[in-house]
């Protein structure tokens, strides 16, 4: 059983994709490879970069305790939107800021209604990334 464990952690592995660090920001939902021994991939949501390190505070929302834990950006690989979640589009100037909402998947591709000209525009999901606002027991 652990080889086959062992197989589909190395095959879920093969499938991520890693997020250009200039992306790295805070509230933005990504998964996170843990160290051994637990060497699983979680949902997290970054809650702060330390500028000028490598450093990176993220909170595991699907591990089990709900924990903080610092990690390194080769430790953090892209999450894909679903339908409903709110999204910040990875096209153009990292600078720039667009910020919408994915009403819907499909193949590779997500209708996003932008939050600024309340306009719906087609983006590949590779450059969606979701996003969270922080509650007040993140």
């Amino acid at each position: 059983a652990g080889a086959v464990a062992d197989e589909l952690g190395l095959e879920r592995r093969a499938n991520l994709k890693s997020l250009p660090s200039e992306y790295l920001a805070e509230n933005t939902i990504v998964q996170v490879l843990m160290p051994p021994p637990d060497q699983d991939l979680y949902v997290a949501c970054i809650r702060s970069v330390a500028a000028g390190s490598n450093l990176i505070e993220v909170l595991l929302r699907d591990h089990p305790e709900r924990k903080l834990v610092t990690t390194t950006p080769d430790k953090i690989f892209r999450h894909e939107p679903d339908a409903g979640d709110k999204v910040r589009v990875m096209a153009g100037d990292p600078n720039t800021i667009i910020l919408g909402q994915c009403l819907s998947v499909e193949n590779e591709e997500g209708v996003v209604k932008l939050i600024e000209t309340n306009k719906l525009k087609l983006y590949r999901l590779d450059q969606l990334l979701p996003y969270s606002i922080p509650e007040k027991d993140d």
